[in-house]
């Protein structure tokens, strides 16, 4: 997955991200609006655009702490899968 179709997948489910603020990797997803429900829908919306499926022990607020936190667990999963 794409650097940018990552960020646009992740910037839709933040609504306290203004869109001409930057996205910066250690953002904290819960000050920009992402809760439980909608970090639910992004991980189906990241499990479907990259072909993967996130194990149950990356469910966890560590994984949706911060962009880096969240696209490492996706790069891990993409990897393994390839």
């Amino acid at each position: 997955m794409t650097d940018d179709r990552f960020e646009n997948l992740l910037r839709a489910r933040l609504p306290h991200l203004p869109a001409d603020e930057p996205l910066r990797d250690d953002a904290d997803l819960t000050q920009l609006g992402l809760d439980s429900m909608q970090a639910m829908e992004l991980l189906f919306d990241l499990e479907e655009e990259a072909g993967i499926t996130v194990p149950d022990s990356a469910m966890n607020a560590e994984t949706f702490a911060t962009p880096a936190s969240l696209r490492a667990v996706v790069d891990q999963q993409a990897e393994e899968a390839a």
